[in-house]
């Protein structure tokens, strides 16, 4: 028995009927919207993204189950008991690691993700033969709906990198609200997950005409990576090509289904000029790319292929260098907290005490596993290696047994491969634009052609009701204050600092605080009230103790009401981790130290830092010129030349060198032609 999704006559649809719908039906159709806007609407980065994942999610397993109770199911198809429990198991460390989390303020949206996320692999898994009804999605529709996403974002993206200054194509994964949220290197990888996709639409079209647009999407979509200019992305996908080509020298099946037999029917069926037509697709990609950057050299500056092959660009080899520290210093912090890590999102906090160079720091460390691993402890990674080795392994051997090559089971496979080989050297599965259709193609993928009967039928049954449930009540009552506290930033954008406070005053018992504590401390300090500053620090000291800026902040207030003691305690404490962030912090830090008689640095240390940053300055290192960094140097710079009269010669000279540098690399920003469309 064969599910639905597997194989050529998958491609064979059904309509949706208003005469059949169903709660069930209900559910399908919000996972296909939901799969819409979260490639279409900023990649799913934004919150709105997760937390309209989590209810749909937790609707679609209510859904399913009272579904199948009318029906008095007893076998459960295509969730195999290692990759359930593994999965359930996962989502409970998860949980346990977020409680026991040393950064309480973040995380909590990672955690309601990937319970939710889980929780729809075993629906889209479940679905059984019979299924294949008018009012029920499959797989079929699932990879059509991609293919069809794919091309519509890469048409939405080619308009915003022509007419946007931002260097390298971002299909839909950007933000348009701010300047810096473009994300290249995540939207390189959904087209990772997507080509396949393209590839199988093209295959199974039925019209010639159709097949002709599917091709040139094909290379259309092609042509789109290159122009994101992601290293990573382009060696995942020769890894890709080179697993779809093991696929076929080791199908062994009857004639019509080796490899040479389908290519050859592939050819004549579809090619309108013979299968020359194939050759084209890395012309066609490469067109695409020569057309598009010729279009944007009309209105902005394209980027140099050779520069950016040769680590030459504008960010050098930090990307490679970088990258090998950050997996270096999450292995050193998952040795530190082996059972259940340092918290979910927790990298961020953790990785400066670590830093070795002036802003090389990360939200990830650039390795799904890894991340794993130091956020979460060694046996989440181990649950999380079973529960995909439970999916991928014997979906792979199907796939050899099969010898069959364009069907949707083959081509999940190779995307889902390709998204994971680039979460070795990326991460990139908090844009819910990619971690949810993964999640789909993993369901394909996971969805058996054996039923699995579980004893404890009624066990999984109410684990899966019980989890969506809590997951369903915890995240509305968050979102309550998650909504109260974006009244709060507003207020404070906008400079209203009484409703701002009084807003945050009554979000206060969010879980995903992030930075309202702060906030609130920094406006109860702007208007003179330190009590309630001082108590908002504390506040966040037991949820985030590893946060530098609290402790600079205290320590900042602490300096301002004389207290040099506890300043000079606090201030030490924020150096540790912000040194190579923040410069800021190293004046009071000094004043309150002298003060004392017990000076923080010595002469020579004081200059070493201080021409480490020249240099950062200097070579604009992660746009540091444009930071707020190149104020606080000059104001320390100054300080010390007056402090230490014999190096002032030196710093002067560095002072002059700095102000000059940020003059230039602002004004550059300043000449940039603005986006024409917004």
């Amino acid at each position: 028995m064969q599910p639905n999704w597997i194989g050529p006559q998958a491609c064979v649809g059904h309509t949706f009927s208003m005469k059949h719908l169903s709660r069930l039906s209900v559910a399908d159709a919000l996972l296909l919207f939901l799969l819409t806007f979260t490639i279409l609407w900023k990649g799913g980065k934004s919150l709105e993204s997760t937390w309209l994942l989590v209810f749909v999610a937790g609707f679609c397993v209510l859904s399913y189950w009272e579904h199948h109770r009318r029906k008095k199911d007893n076998y459960t198809l295509g969730v195999s008991p290692l990759v359930w429990w593994s999965g359930v198991l996962f989502i409970v460390w998860t949980v346990c690691s977020f409680y026991f989390s040393t950064t309480r303020n973040y995380g909590f949206d990672e955690v309601i993700r990937d319970t939710a996320l889980i929780l729809l692999l075993y629906i889209i898994a479940r679905r059984k033969p019979d299924d294949a009804s008018r009012n029920h999605i499959t797989g079929r529709h699932i990879v059509w709906l991609i293919a069809i996403l794919s091309v519509l974002a890469c048409e939405i993206g080619v308009a915003v990198y022509v007419f946007q200054p931002v260097n390298r194509f971002v299909g839909t994964f950007f933000d348009y609200r701010f300047t810096t949220d473009y994300w290249p290197n995540a939207w390189a990888e959904f087209l990772l997950l997507a080509w396949p996709a393209v590839l199988w639409r093209f295959n199974y079209a039925k019209i010639r005409f159709a097949r002709i647009g599917w091709f040139l999407g094909l290379g259309f979509v092609f042509g789109c990576m290159l122009l994101s200019y992601s290293r990573g992305a382009l060696l995942a996908l020769f890894g890709q090509l080179f697993i779809f080509g093991a696929f076929a020298l080791m199908a062994k099946q009857k004639e019509e289904h080796s490899f040479v037999a389908q290519l050859r029917h592939w050819f004549k069926k579809s090619a309108p000029i013979k299968g020359y037509v194939y050759l084209l697709i890395p012309v066609l990609a490469v067109s695409i790319f020569l057309i598009v950057n010729g279009l944007r050299s009309q209105f902005f500056a394209v980027q140099d292929v050779g520069q950016k092959i040769t680590f030459t660009a504008a960010e050098g080899a930090s990307s490679k260098t970088e990258r090998s520290q950050f997996w270096r210093q999450a292995a050193h912090l998952s040795l530190e907290k082996p059972l259940f890590g340092w918290g979910p999102y927790s990298f961020r906090f953790l990785q400066p005490y670590k830093q070795e160079g002036i802003l090389e720091t990360a939200d990830h460390p650039h390795n799904v596993f890894l991340k794993i691993a130091m956020e979460r402890g060694y046996p989440a990674l181990l649950l999380y290696l079973l529960f995909l080795g439970g999916i991928l392994i014997p979906a792979g051997r199907r796939i050899i047994r099969r010898g069959t090559l364009l069907d949707t089971h083959t081509l999940s496979f190779i995307a889902v491969l390709g998204v994971l080989a680039h979460n070795l050297i990326d991460y990139n599965l908090q844009f819910v634009g990619v971690s949810l259709p993964l999640t789909f193609l993993l369901g394909i993928l996971a969805a058996s052609d054996r039923a699995y009967v579980f004893p404890q039928k009624k066990v999984v049954r109410v684990v899966e009701i019980v989890m969506a449930c809590v997951l369903l009540i915890v995240t509305i009552s968050e979102g309550r204050y998650l909504f109260l506290s974006s009244l709060g930033r507003h207020a404070e954008s906008v400079g209203n600092t009484q409703a701002a406070l009084t807003w945050y005053t009554a979000a206060s018992h969010e879980l995903f605080s992030r930075d309202l504590l702060l906030s609130q401390a920094e406006l109860y300090a702007e208007i003179g009230d330190m009590t309630a500053a001082q108590k908002a620090l504390r506040a966040y000291h037991l949820v985030n103790a590893w946060d530098y800026r609290w402790a600079k902040l205290a320590g900042l207030l602490a300096y301002e009401n004389g207290d040099n003691a506890r300043a000079r305690e606090l201030l030490t404490q924020a150096y540790a981790a912000g040194k190579y962030n923040d410069i800021s912090i190293v004046k009071p830090l000094l004043q309150s130290s002298i003060a004392l008689g017990k000076p923080a640095f010595t002469q020579d240390e004081l200059e070493k830092l201080l021409s480490t940053y020249h240099t950062a300055i200097q070579n604009n290192a992660h746009y540091i010129s444009l930071s707020p960094n190149v104020e606080a140097f000059i104001d320390l710079a100054t300080y010390v030349a007056d402090v230490y009269p014999d190096a002032s010669l030196a710093l002067v000279s560095e002072i002059d060198d700095v102000r000059n540098k940020a003059r230039e690399a602002r004004s550059q920003l300043s000449a940039h032609k603005p986006g024409l469309l917004w």
